[in-house]
Protein backbone atom coordinates (compact mmCIF):
# COMPACT_ATOMS: atom_id res chain seq x y z
CA UNK A 1 0.00 0.00 0.00
CA UNK A 2 1.25 3.43 -0.93
CA UNK A 3 1.13 5.17 1.75
CA UNK A 4 1.95 8.59 0.75
CA UNK A 5 -0.25 8.38 -2.32
CA UNK A 6 -3.20 7.49 -0.41
CA UNK A 7 -2.13 11.17 2.62
CA UNK A 8 -1.75 13.14 -0.77
CA UNK A 9 -5.19 12.26 -2.15
CA UNK A 10 -7.15 12.83 0.46
CA UNK A 11 -6.66 16.68 1.21
CA UNK A 12 -6.93 17.09 5.28
CA UNK A 13 -3.80 14.39 5.24
CA UNK A 14 -1.52 15.89 2.77
CA UNK A 15 0.41 17.45 5.71
CA UNK A 16 0.94 14.26 7.14
CA UNK A 17 2.43 13.04 3.95
CA UNK A 18 4.55 16.37 3.95
CA UNK A 19 5.72 15.65 7.76
CA UNK A 20 6.73 11.88 6.92
CA UNK A 21 8.98 13.73 3.78
CA UNK A 22 10.76 16.53 5.21
CA UNK A 23 12.55 13.82 7.09
CA UNK A 24 15.10 12.53 4.50
CA UNK A 25 18.58 13.87 2.96
CA UNK A 26 19.22 14.97 -0.16
CA UNK A 27 19.41 11.54 -2.23
CA UNK A 28 16.49 10.17 -0.41
CA UNK A 29 14.26 12.89 -1.21
CA UNK A 30 15.40 13.76 -5.13
CA UNK A 31 14.65 9.44 -5.27
CA UNK A 32 11.29 10.11 -3.88
CA UNK A 33 10.43 12.61 -6.36
CA UNK A 34 10.57 10.37 -9.26
CA UNK A 35 7.83 7.54 -7.40
CA UNK A 36 5.27 8.92 -9.01
CA UNK A 37 3.77 12.32 -9.98
CA UNK A 38 1.72 11.97 -6.30
CA UNK A 39 5.12 11.66 -4.39
CA UNK A 40 6.75 14.60 -6.88
CA UNK A 41 3.44 16.68 -5.59
CA UNK A 42 3.76 16.41 -2.40
CA UNK A 43 7.64 17.10 -2.36
CA UNK A 44 6.97 20.42 -4.33
CA UNK A 45 3.68 21.37 -2.47
CA UNK A 46 5.33 21.43 0.98
CA UNK A 47 8.29 23.18 -0.64
CA UNK A 48 10.40 20.09 1.02
CA UNK A 49 13.41 21.67 -1.08
CA UNK A 50 13.42 25.07 -0.19
CA UNK A 51 12.74 23.56 3.80
CA UNK A 52 15.77 21.19 3.11
CA UNK A 53 18.23 23.92 2.02
CA UNK A 54 17.51 26.65 4.42
CA UNK A 55 17.68 24.22 7.46
CA UNK A 56 21.18 22.57 6.13
CA UNK A 57 22.53 25.93 5.64
CA UNK A 58 21.69 26.62 9.33
CA UNK A 59 22.39 23.60 11.14
CA UNK A 60 25.77 22.45 9.11
CA UNK A 61 28.91 24.76 8.00
CA UNK A 62 30.07 23.10 4.91
CA UNK A 63 26.70 23.68 3.22
CA UNK A 64 26.75 27.37 4.23
CA UNK A 65 30.24 27.46 3.42
CA UNK A 66 29.99 26.08 -0.09
CA UNK A 67 26.70 28.32 -0.99
CA UNK A 68 28.93 30.43 -0.91
CA UNK A 69 31.95 29.60 -2.58
CA UNK A 70 29.13 28.14 -5.20
CA UNK A 71 27.75 31.79 -5.71
CA UNK A 72 31.20 33.66 -5.97
CA UNK A 73 29.76 36.10 -4.47
CA UNK A 74 28.88 37.62 -0.68
CA UNK A 75 25.21 35.85 -0.32
CA UNK A 76 23.16 36.34 2.73
CA UNK A 77 23.06 32.82 4.29
CA UNK A 78 19.43 32.07 4.32
CA UNK A 79 18.81 32.61 0.68
CA UNK A 80 20.73 30.55 -2.27
CA UNK A 81 23.25 32.45 -4.69
CA UNK A 82 21.49 33.45 -7.48
CA UNK A 83 23.65 34.22 -10.66
CA UNK A 84 23.40 37.04 -13.24
CA UNK A 85 22.21 34.18 -15.47
CA UNK A 86 19.21 33.55 -13.73
CA UNK A 87 16.26 35.47 -13.84
CA UNK A 88 15.16 36.25 -10.29
CA UNK A 89 11.35 36.52 -11.15
CA UNK A 90 11.41 32.98 -13.09
CA UNK A 91 13.43 31.28 -10.18
CA UNK A 92 11.45 33.00 -7.17
CA UNK A 93 7.98 32.81 -8.46
CA UNK A 94 7.76 30.81 -11.36
CA UNK A 95 10.27 27.89 -10.62
CA UNK A 96 11.15 28.41 -6.74
CA UNK A 97 11.31 25.15 -5.91
CA UNK A 98 13.13 23.64 -8.73
CA UNK A 99 15.75 26.20 -7.92
CA UNK A 100 16.19 25.18 -4.64
CA UNK A 101 16.01 21.73 -5.50
CA UNK A 102 19.62 22.57 -8.05
CA UNK A 103 20.87 24.35 -4.67
CA UNK A 104 20.47 21.39 -2.93
CA UNK A 105 21.82 18.73 -5.36
CA UNK A 106 24.71 21.27 -6.25
CA UNK A 107 25.52 21.37 -2.80
CA UNK A 108 25.72 18.23 -2.04
CA UNK A 109 27.45 17.12 -5.22
CA UNK A 110 30.22 19.61 -4.72
CA UNK A 111 31.09 18.02 -1.03
CA UNK A 112 30.90 14.73 -2.30
CA UNK A 113 33.34 15.62 -4.93
CA UNK A 114 35.66 17.33 -2.25
CA UNK A 115 35.57 14.80 0.06
CA UNK A 116 36.55 11.90 -2.61
CA UNK A 117 39.20 14.71 -4.02
CA UNK A 118 41.18 14.90 -0.47
CA UNK A 119 40.65 10.66 -0.24
CA UNK A 120 42.27 10.20 -3.68
CA UNK A 121 44.41 12.98 -3.51
CA UNK A 122 42.95 14.84 -6.63
CA UNK A 123 43.83 18.43 -7.38
CA UNK A 124 43.95 21.06 -9.95
CA UNK A 125 47.12 23.25 -9.63
CA UNK A 126 47.33 26.64 -11.27
CA UNK A 127 49.76 29.44 -10.54
CA UNK A 128 47.42 32.42 -9.17
CA UNK A 129 50.07 35.25 -9.30
CA UNK A 130 53.84 35.01 -10.41
CA UNK A 131 56.69 37.20 -11.23
CA UNK A 132 57.88 40.42 -9.66
CA UNK A 133 54.73 42.74 -10.25
CA UNK A 134 53.31 40.79 -7.44
CA UNK A 135 55.94 41.72 -5.04
CA UNK A 136 56.92 39.99 -1.26
CA UNK A 137 54.57 36.98 -0.52
CA UNK A 138 54.68 36.12 3.16
CA UNK A 139 52.70 35.68 6.05
CA UNK A 140 52.37 39.44 6.78
CA UNK A 141 51.50 40.37 3.15
CA UNK A 142 49.31 37.77 2.37
CA UNK A 143 46.02 36.02 4.26
CA UNK A 144 43.22 33.90 3.09
CA UNK A 145 39.74 33.10 4.28
CA UNK A 146 36.97 31.24 2.43
CA UNK A 147 35.86 34.17 1.00
CA UNK A 148 38.99 35.89 -0.15
CA UNK A 149 42.64 36.04 -0.75
CA UNK A 150 43.57 39.69 1.15
CA UNK A 151 47.23 41.23 -0.02
CA UNK A 152 48.46 44.67 1.22
CA UNK A 153 50.43 46.19 -1.20
CA UNK A 154 53.02 48.33 0.88
CA UNK A 155 54.13 50.66 -2.65
CA UNK A 156 50.38 51.04 -2.73
CA UNK A 157 49.42 51.84 0.98
CA UNK A 158 46.29 49.53 0.58
CA UNK A 159 45.07 46.34 1.02
CA UNK A 160 42.93 44.39 -1.78
CA UNK A 161 40.61 41.95 -1.18
CA UNK A 162 40.51 39.84 -4.09
CA UNK A 163 36.96 36.86 -4.63
CA UNK A 164 39.59 33.51 -4.20
CA UNK A 165 37.39 31.86 -6.76
CA UNK A 166 37.04 34.21 -9.60
CA UNK A 167 40.24 36.23 -8.97
CA UNK A 168 38.46 39.77 -8.81
CA UNK A 169 39.12 42.27 -6.86
CA UNK A 170 36.42 43.33 -4.77
CA UNK A 171 37.42 45.98 -1.99
CA UNK A 172 39.88 48.19 -1.39
CA UNK A 173 41.31 49.64 2.13
CA UNK A 174 43.61 52.38 2.19
CA UNK A 175 46.04 51.48 5.27
CA UNK A 176 46.97 54.74 7.17
CA UNK A 177 50.42 56.98 6.54
CA UNK A 178 48.97 59.95 8.86
CA UNK A 179 49.02 58.06 12.12
CA UNK A 180 50.66 60.16 14.85
CA UNK A 181 50.27 64.22 13.21
CA UNK A 182 53.85 65.09 11.13
CA UNK A 183 55.24 61.22 12.51
CA UNK A 184 55.49 59.24 9.67
CA UNK A 185 58.43 57.60 11.23
CA UNK A 186 58.09 53.43 11.04
CA UNK A 187 54.62 53.79 9.99
CA UNK A 188 54.26 50.77 7.76
CA UNK A 189 52.11 47.79 7.86
CA UNK A 190 53.78 45.48 10.08
CA UNK A 191 50.69 42.67 10.44
CA UNK A 192 46.96 42.46 9.81
CA UNK A 193 43.91 40.37 10.28
CA UNK A 194 40.32 40.39 8.81
CA UNK A 195 36.96 39.24 9.56
CA UNK A 196 33.86 39.44 7.55
CA UNK A 197 33.03 43.02 9.46
CA UNK A 198 36.96 44.14 10.84
CA UNK A 199 40.64 44.68 9.55
CA UNK A 200 42.74 44.92 11.86
CA UNK A 201 46.22 46.50 11.57
CA UNK A 202 49.37 46.53 13.49
CA UNK A 203 52.11 49.22 12.46
CA UNK A 204 55.34 49.63 13.19
CA UNK A 205 55.20 52.42 15.65
CA UNK A 206 53.38 50.18 17.83
CA UNK A 207 49.71 51.54 16.93
CA UNK A 208 46.51 48.99 16.28
CA UNK A 209 43.99 50.18 13.86
CA UNK A 210 40.42 48.06 13.99
CA UNK A 211 38.47 49.09 10.50
CA UNK A 212 35.22 48.57 9.55
CA UNK A 213 35.18 47.04 6.43
CA UNK A 214 32.13 48.22 4.98
CA UNK A 215 32.31 51.46 6.03
CA UNK A 216 36.05 51.83 5.74
CA UNK A 217 35.82 53.84 8.62
CA UNK A 218 38.97 53.65 11.59
CA UNK A 219 36.30 52.48 14.26
CA UNK A 220 39.49 52.35 17.14
CA UNK A 221 43.10 53.28 17.07
CA UNK A 222 45.13 51.49 20.20
CA UNK A 223 47.86 52.92 21.45
CA UNK A 224 49.11 50.03 23.19
CA UNK A 225 53.03 51.39 23.57
CA UNK A 226 51.08 53.56 26.44
CA UNK A 227 50.32 51.03 28.43
CA UNK A 228 54.55 49.58 29.38
CA UNK A 229 55.98 53.05 29.24
CA UNK A 230 53.05 54.68 30.62
CA UNK A 231 53.57 58.10 29.18
CA UNK A 232 52.63 59.55 25.68
CA UNK A 233 54.31 58.69 22.31
CA UNK A 234 57.63 60.25 21.94
CA UNK A 235 59.29 60.21 18.20
CA UNK A 236 62.67 59.01 19.47
CA UNK A 237 60.62 56.21 20.90
CA UNK A 238 59.66 54.96 17.44
CA UNK A 239 62.77 52.78 16.81
CA UNK A 240 62.22 51.21 20.31
CA UNK A 241 58.85 48.84 19.90
CA UNK A 242 56.73 47.58 16.98
CA UNK A 243 52.94 45.72 16.88
CA UNK A 244 54.48 42.44 15.99
CA UNK A 245 51.15 40.63 15.16
CA UNK A 246 47.23 41.22 15.80
CA UNK A 247 44.86 38.15 15.67
CA UNK A 248 40.75 37.90 15.27
CA UNK A 249 39.53 35.31 17.11
CA UNK A 250 37.18 32.62 15.00
CA UNK A 251 34.03 34.56 16.26
CA UNK A 252 35.00 37.66 16.17
CA UNK A 253 34.84 37.67 20.50
CA UNK A 254 38.82 38.88 21.11
CA UNK A 255 41.47 40.41 19.40
CA UNK A 256 45.09 40.16 20.83
CA UNK A 257 47.90 42.35 19.60
CA UNK A 258 51.86 42.13 21.03
CA UNK A 259 54.12 44.60 20.64
CA UNK A 260 57.95 44.24 20.97
CA UNK A 261 59.72 46.55 22.48
CA UNK A 262 63.90 46.98 22.76
CA UNK A 263 63.38 44.73 26.59
CA UNK A 264 60.61 42.93 26.57
CA UNK A 265 57.02 41.41 24.80
CA UNK A 266 53.75 42.81 26.23
CA UNK A 267 50.54 41.09 25.21
CA UNK A 268 47.01 42.87 25.04
CA UNK A 269 43.61 40.81 25.03
CA UNK A 270 40.67 43.02 24.05
CA UNK A 271 37.26 41.86 24.60
CA UNK A 272 34.85 42.93 21.59
CA UNK A 273 31.57 43.54 22.89
CA UNK A 274 30.56 45.17 19.20
CA UNK A 275 32.01 46.51 16.90
CA UNK A 276 32.45 49.86 18.38
CA UNK A 277 32.92 48.73 21.55
CA UNK A 278 35.93 46.75 22.37
CA UNK A 279 37.69 46.82 26.45
CA UNK A 280 41.00 45.47 27.96
CA UNK A 281 40.48 42.40 28.90
CA UNK A 282 43.91 41.30 30.02
CA UNK A 283 47.85 42.59 29.70
CA UNK A 284 50.87 40.48 30.46
CA UNK A 285 54.60 41.44 30.07
CA UNK A 286 56.37 38.33 28.94
CA UNK A 287 59.34 37.10 31.35
CA UNK A 288 62.38 38.78 31.35
CA UNK A 289 64.35 35.86 29.98
CA UNK A 290 61.91 35.71 26.98
CA UNK A 291 64.45 36.02 24.58
CA UNK A 292 61.70 36.21 21.27
CA UNK A 293 58.06 35.46 21.40
CA UNK A 294 58.25 33.82 17.99
CA UNK A 295 54.72 33.43 17.28
CA UNK A 296 51.40 32.93 18.60
CA UNK A 297 47.75 31.48 17.45
CA UNK A 298 44.60 32.24 19.23
CA UNK A 299 40.89 30.65 19.11
CA UNK A 300 38.09 31.39 21.31
CA UNK A 301 39.49 29.15 23.67
CA UNK A 302 43.00 28.52 24.10
CA UNK A 303 45.88 30.56 23.16
CA UNK A 304 49.35 28.67 21.88
CA UNK A 305 52.93 31.26 22.55
CA UNK A 306 56.08 29.90 20.96
CA UNK A 307 58.76 31.30 22.82
CA UNK A 308 62.21 31.23 23.03
CA UNK A 309 64.08 32.39 26.27
CA UNK A 310 67.79 32.49 27.68
CA UNK A 311 69.15 29.92 29.54
CA UNK A 312 72.23 29.64 32.03
CA UNK A 313 72.81 26.48 30.48
CA UNK A 314 73.65 27.88 27.01
CA UNK A 315 71.58 27.36 23.94
CA UNK A 316 68.34 29.12 23.70
CA UNK A 317 65.31 26.91 24.81
CA UNK A 318 62.15 26.71 22.97
CA UNK A 319 58.97 26.12 24.35
CA UNK A 320 55.09 26.12 24.12
CA UNK A 321 52.67 27.71 26.39
CA UNK A 322 48.73 26.85 26.49
CA UNK A 323 46.87 29.71 28.11
CA UNK A 324 42.79 30.25 28.20
CA UNK A 325 42.01 32.71 26.18
CA UNK A 326 38.98 33.69 28.57
CA UNK A 327 41.26 34.16 31.53
CA UNK A 328 44.51 34.42 30.21
CA UNK A 329 45.72 31.94 32.67
CA UNK A 330 48.26 29.64 31.51
CA UNK A 331 47.59 26.05 31.43
CA UNK A 332 50.14 23.86 30.11
CA UNK A 333 53.52 24.78 28.85
CA UNK A 334 56.08 21.75 27.32
CA UNK A 335 60.01 22.59 25.98
CA UNK A 336 60.82 21.46 22.75
CA UNK A 337 63.82 19.43 22.18
CA UNK A 338 65.77 20.10 18.24
CA UNK A 339 65.23 23.15 15.67
CA UNK A 340 61.21 23.66 15.25
CA UNK A 341 61.13 24.60 11.53
CA UNK A 342 57.16 24.71 11.27
CA UNK A 343 54.36 24.44 13.46
CA UNK A 344 50.26 25.15 13.27
CA UNK A 345 47.74 24.95 15.85
CA UNK A 346 43.95 24.57 15.48
CA UNK A 347 40.98 23.22 17.82
CA UNK A 348 43.08 22.34 20.36
CA UNK A 349 45.68 20.57 18.54
CA UNK A 350 49.44 21.26 17.67
CA UNK A 351 51.57 20.08 15.28
CA UNK A 352 55.19 20.77 15.01
CA UNK A 353 58.24 19.92 12.39
CA UNK A 354 61.11 20.14 14.13
CA UNK A 355 64.82 18.64 13.63
CA UNK A 356 66.95 16.75 15.69
CA UNK A 357 70.34 16.25 14.41
CA UNK A 358 70.11 14.95 10.69
CA UNK A 359 66.75 14.19 11.23
CA UNK A 360 63.59 16.16 10.91
CA UNK A 361 59.95 14.87 13.18
CA UNK A 362 56.51 15.54 12.96
CA UNK A 363 54.61 15.91 16.36
CA UNK A 364 51.47 16.51 17.63
CA UNK A 365 50.22 17.83 21.16
CA UNK A 366 46.81 18.06 22.32
CA UNK A 367 46.54 21.61 23.95
CA UNK A 368 43.95 20.69 26.28
CA UNK A 369 46.05 18.30 28.49
CA UNK A 370 50.00 19.28 27.20
CA UNK A 371 50.38 15.31 25.94
CA UNK A 372 52.13 14.51 22.71
CA UNK A 373 50.02 12.34 21.25
CA UNK A 374 52.17 11.04 17.70
CA UNK A 375 55.41 11.68 16.53
CA UNK A 376 56.88 10.61 13.26
CA UNK A 377 60.58 10.36 11.85
CA UNK A 378 60.77 12.18 8.40
CA UNK A 379 64.77 11.41 8.16
CA UNK A 380 66.55 14.35 6.64
CA UNK A 381 63.03 15.55 4.48
CA UNK A 382 63.19 19.32 5.55
CA UNK A 383 59.65 21.02 6.66
CA UNK A 384 59.03 24.34 5.44
CA UNK A 385 55.26 24.54 6.47
CA UNK A 386 52.11 22.95 8.32
CA UNK A 387 48.56 23.28 8.31
CA UNK A 388 45.62 21.39 9.72
CA UNK A 389 42.39 20.88 7.34
CA UNK A 390 39.12 21.22 8.99
CA UNK A 391 39.73 18.15 11.71
CA UNK A 392 40.43 16.07 8.96
CA UNK A 393 43.81 15.76 7.98
CA UNK A 394 47.64 17.08 8.31
CA UNK A 395 49.31 18.90 5.59
CA UNK A 396 53.17 19.40 5.18
CA UNK A 397 54.69 20.91 2.95
CA UNK A 398 58.44 20.18 2.15
CA UNK A 399 61.74 22.46 0.47
CA UNK A 400 61.23 20.75 -2.77
CA UNK A 401 57.24 21.63 -2.93
CA UNK A 402 56.53 18.10 -2.20
CA UNK A 403 53.54 18.20 -0.21
CA UNK A 404 51.82 14.92 1.98
CA UNK A 405 48.83 14.31 3.39
CA UNK A 406 48.31 13.59 6.75
CA UNK A 407 45.01 11.53 8.02
CA UNK A 408 43.98 13.08 11.35
CA UNK A 409 41.89 10.07 12.82
CA UNK A 410 44.67 7.92 12.16
CA UNK A 411 47.02 10.19 14.29
CA UNK A 412 44.72 10.72 16.77
CA UNK A 413 43.93 6.93 17.48
CA UNK A 414 46.97 5.70 19.71
CA UNK A 415 46.64 2.08 18.45
CA UNK A 416 47.43 3.00 15.04
CA UNK A 417 51.68 3.14 13.88
CA UNK A 418 52.57 6.66 13.45
CA UNK A 419 53.75 6.04 9.93
CA UNK A 420 50.30 4.61 8.78
CA UNK A 421 49.09 8.36 9.47
CA UNK A 422 50.41 9.47 5.53
CA UNK A 423 47.42 8.92 3.17
CA UNK A 424 48.80 10.62 0.50
CA UNK A 425 52.44 11.94 -1.49
CA UNK A 426 50.39 14.85 -3.13
CA UNK A 427 53.97 14.81 -5.47
CA UNK A 428 55.87 17.88 -6.11
CA UNK A 429 54.28 20.74 -6.96
CA UNK A 430 55.02 20.97 -11.29
CA UNK A 431 55.47 24.63 -10.85
CA UNK A 432 58.25 24.45 -7.79
CA UNK A 433 60.97 21.89 -7.94
CA UNK A 434 63.00 23.73 -5.09
CA UNK A 435 61.65 25.96 -2.52
CA UNK A 436 63.38 29.03 -1.55
CA UNK A 437 61.73 30.89 0.95
CA UNK A 438 57.45 31.27 1.90
CA UNK A 439 54.94 29.08 3.54
CA UNK A 440 51.28 27.78 2.62
CA UNK A 441 47.44 28.80 4.07
CA UNK A 442 45.45 25.88 3.51
CA UNK A 443 41.81 24.87 3.78
CA UNK A 444 39.81 22.07 3.30
CA UNK A 445 39.12 23.45 -0.47
CA UNK A 446 42.52 24.60 -1.36
CA UNK A 447 46.37 24.71 -0.62
CA UNK A 448 47.87 27.93 -1.62
CA UNK A 449 51.76 28.10 -1.42
CA UNK A 450 53.35 31.53 -2.01
CA UNK A 451 56.86 32.62 -1.62
CA UNK A 452 60.12 32.76 -3.57
CA UNK A 453 60.30 29.61 -5.50
CA UNK A 454 63.09 28.48 -8.24
CA UNK A 455 60.31 27.89 -10.99
CA UNK A 456 61.40 24.55 -12.59
CA UNK A 457 63.12 23.35 -15.19
CA UNK A 458 64.41 26.46 -16.80
CA UNK A 459 68.51 25.92 -15.84
CA UNK A 460 69.54 29.80 -14.28
CA UNK A 461 66.50 31.24 -14.03
CA UNK A 462 66.42 33.67 -10.77
CA UNK A 463 63.85 33.12 -8.11
CA UNK A 464 60.34 35.32 -8.30
CA UNK A 465 58.05 35.97 -5.82
CA UNK A 466 54.78 33.34 -6.97
CA UNK A 467 51.63 32.30 -5.43
CA UNK A 468 50.26 28.59 -6.71
CA UNK A 469 47.17 26.83 -5.69
CA UNK A 470 46.14 23.47 -5.86
CA UNK A 471 42.38 23.25 -6.00
CA UNK A 472 40.73 20.48 -4.34
CA UNK A 473 37.59 21.21 -5.84
CA UNK A 474 38.55 20.86 -9.01
CA UNK A 475 40.08 17.45 -9.04
CA UNK A 476 39.39 14.74 -11.38
CA UNK A 477 36.33 13.17 -9.46
CA UNK A 478 33.17 13.96 -11.03
CA UNK A 479 29.64 12.68 -10.15
CA UNK A 480 27.51 10.61 -12.94
CA UNK A 481 23.98 12.34 -11.97
CA UNK A 482 22.81 14.93 -14.02
CA UNK A 483 21.37 18.26 -12.19
CA UNK A 484 17.83 19.28 -12.86
CA UNK A 485 17.12 21.91 -15.47
CA UNK A 486 15.63 25.38 -14.61
CA UNK A 487 12.90 25.93 -17.05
Amino acid sequence: MDIIFNLQRRKLLGEIAVEILQYLDVNDLNAAERVSSVWREAVLSGKLWEKLFKQNIVLHPPWKKMNSIIGKQKINSNSPFISEEDDPDEQYFCNEQMFYKKMCLTIADSLDILEKNWVTGNYQEEIVLRGPVIGPVNSITFLMDEKHIVRHVDSEKTFQFFNRWSLELEETIPSRTDLLGNNHLHCFVTCFDFSDELLAVGYGNGVVDVIGRKSIETLHTFRDFDWPYDHSFDEDDAYNFATEKVILSPKQQFLLSYLYTATSYFLTLRKIKSVKEMTIAHQLQLDENVEELVNLYMDDFYTVLFIRSRTNRGPSEEMFEIRSTESFTPLHSFPVQGIVSAYHYLNGLLVIGKRIGNSQFLRVWDTKTGVSIWNVNLDKEKIVDLRIISDKYIVSVNDHGELKQWDLHTVLDHAVPADQALLHRIGSSKNLSSCVGGGMVADEYQVVLFGFFRTAPIKGQKESPIIVSLDFMKGQNRVKRPLPQLY
